[in-house]
């Protein structure tokens, strides 16, 4: 029973890590700026995915503003073992989201 009740706990996990990474936008080429090729955006997002999302939930590009993403992720650094470029490709992604308006 025991055995049966651990398969359960991780199907449950896999179920909730998906649908939340599923909510992220998901770049795509027009996406692309002077500050970010689409090949940055995809590697972003799959690095913000991994990494940040191995330990908690994730926000949405839009929940923060630039300056807000940079702070975390420079506090996150370290706990999440990313080094200087994974940083930045992450930063790109979650500061090139594009911004859907509210009609």
């Amino acid at each position: 029973m025991l055995y049966n009740f651990k398969y359960i706990i991780l199907f449950c996990g896999a179920v909730f890590f998906i649908g939340c990474a599923s909510a992220l936008y998901t770049p795509a080429p027009e996406h692309a700026t002077a500050t970010a090729t689409y090949d940055e955006l995809v590697e972003g997002r799959r690095i913000y995915v991994s990494k940040c999302g191995s330990c908690h939930r994730l926000y949405t590009p839009t929940q923060y503003d630039h300056h807000t993403w940079k702070e975390n992720i420079d506090e996150m650094q370290e706990r999440s073992e990313i080094n200087e470029q994974q940083k930045e490709l992450i930063y790109k992604y979650l500061t090139n989201a594009p911004v859907v308006s509210s009609k």
